[in-house]
C-alpha cells in the first residue's frame, strides 16, 4: 500500500481555494495554461516554451482576424477620405463647367455684360487718348485704375464713393509714409503696402482694394525730397480726375443698363403671363403669386417680396435696384408699395 502524499504546490492551490483567495476553477486555469505553454512536457517552462507560444499565438485564427479587420479599417478610412477629396473635385469642376460655359448667363445679363464691358472700355481709351494727344496739361489715366473701372461697371450701379474715398486717403498717408522711409524694391513695397493697407481696411470697415496700386506707387515715385508735391500732384490728376470720368461715366451707364433690365423683365411677365391663361384663372394664378411673396403679409408688396415674386414669374434674378424702380413705377397711390390691384393693372399695363 502505497501512502498518499501532497507536494508545495498543491498544498499551496489548496490553501488558497480553502481560503478563499482563489477559486477552483481559476487554479484550473492557471495549471492549463502552464500545460499549454510548457511545449515539451518537462515540467517547467524555458526559453524555447516561451518562443513556442508566441509563434503559436501568431499564428492564430483570432489574430489573423484581428489583423484583417485592421487592414479593413484602414481601407475603409482610404476609401472614405478618397470619396471625400473626390467629392471636393468633382463640385470644383462642376462649378468651373457652369462658370467657364456661362451656363447661369440669360439673354438680358449678356446683354447687360456686353453694354458694362464696351463702354468700360471706351472710356478707358478716351481718357487714354486724352493723355496721348496732350488735350490737357495734366494726365487723366494710370494703369492701376483699371482695377477700379472694373468695380465701378461691374455692378449694377457703382459703388457708393466713400469707400474710394477712404482707401484713397489711406493709400495716399501709407504711399508716403513708406517713401519717406526709403521702401524700394517693387515685390517688397508692394507686399508692405498690401499688408499695411488691409489693416487700415479692417479699421476703417471700408474696403476699396484697388488703392493698393495709389500706395505702391507712391511709395516707389522716384521724387527725391521730403516734398509732397509729386504725390500730391499724382492724388489729384491723373488719380483723382481720371475716378471721376470713370465713375461718372459707369453711374450714367447703369442708368441705362437698368432701363434695359426692366425692360428685358417685362418681356419675361409678358412671356410667362401669357402661360397662364387668362380671366378669372390668370387673376387666381397671380393672386396666389401676391400671396406666397407676400411675407408680411399686410396687403403689399415692397421691393425686396416684389424680388422674390419675379423670380418665381420669370425664373431669374432681378436686381434689389431694378425692384425698386418697379415698385415706383407700378405704385399709384406712392405710399411705396404696391397692393394687388396695382400689380394687376402694371402686370397689364407692362405685358
Amino acid at each position: 500500500m502505497v501512502a498518499a502524499s501532497i507536494d508545495k504546490y498543491e498544498f499551496l492551490s489548496y490553501m488558497l481555494v480553502h481560503t478563499g483567495k482563489v477559486s477552483k476553477h481559476e487554479i484550473q486555469g492557471i495549471t492549463a495554461l502552464f500545460s499549454s505553454l510548457d511545449r515539451d512536457g518537462s515540467g517547467s517552462l524555458d526559453k524555447k516554451d516561451f518562443q513556442a507560444g508566441i509563434a503559436a499565438q501568431e499564428d492564430s485564427p483570432s489574430k489573423k482576424k484581428a489583423q484583417y479587420e485592421g487592414t479593413q479599417d484602414v481601407q475603409k478610412i482610404l476609401q472614405i477620405r478618397c470619396f471625400v477629396v473626390w467629392k471636393y473635385f468633382a463640385n470644383l469642376l462642376q462649378e468651373l463647367k457652369s462658370m467657364l460655359l456661362c451656363q447661369s448667363s440669360t439673354y438680358a445679363k449678356s446683354v447687360d455684360a456686353l453694354l458694362a464691358a464696351f463702354f468700360l472700355g471706351v472710356t478707358v481709351l478716351m481718357l487714354h487718348s486724352i493723355d496721348t494727344l496732350k488735350v490737357l496739361p495734366f494726365p487723366v489715366f494710370a494703369p492701376p485704375m483699371l482695377a477700379s473701372s472694373i468695380i465701378f461697371f461691374g455692378g449694377a450701379q457703382p459703388p457708393p464713393p466713400a469707400a474710394f474715398v477712404t482707401g484713397t486717403l489711406g493709400a495716399f498717408v501709407l504711399g508716403t509714409v513708406l517713401h519717406q522711409l526709403g521702401a524700394s524694391g517693387s515685390i517688397v513695397v508692394q507686399c508692405i503696402a498690401a499688408s499695411l493697407l488691409l489693416f487700415f481696411f479692417k479699421l476703417s470697415g471700408s474696403f476699396f482694394v484697388p488703392t493698393v496700386g495709389l500706395a505702391a506707387f507712391i511709395a516707389q515715385s522716384n521724387y527725391t525730397g521730403h516734398s509732397f508735391r509729386e504725390p500730391l500732384a499724382y492724388l489729384v490728376a491723373p488719380w483723382s480726375v481720371g475716378h471721376i470720368v470713370l465713375y461718372s461715366s459707369a453711374m450714367l451707364l447703369s442708368l441705362l443698363r437698368q432701363s434695359i433690365r426692366v425692360a428685358f423683365t417685362k418681356q419675361a411677365w409678358k412671356h410667362r403671363l401669357g402661360a397662364m391663361g387668362s380671366g378669372a384663372t390668370r387673376e387666381a394664378e397671380l393672386r396666389k403669386i401676391f400671396d406666397k411673396y407676400d411675407t408680411s403679409g399686410d396687403g403689399a408688396l415692397d421691393a425686396s417680396e416684389l424680388k422674390l415674386a419675379l423670380r418665381y414669374v420669370t425664373g431669374g434674378d432681378v436686381d434689389i435696384e431694378d425692384c425698386e424702380r418697379i415698385v415706383r413705377s407700378m405704385d399709384t397711390d406712392g405710399n411705396g408699395v404696391i397692393d394687388f390691384h396695382e400689380f394687376m393693372l402694371a402686370l397689364d399695363e407692362h405685358a
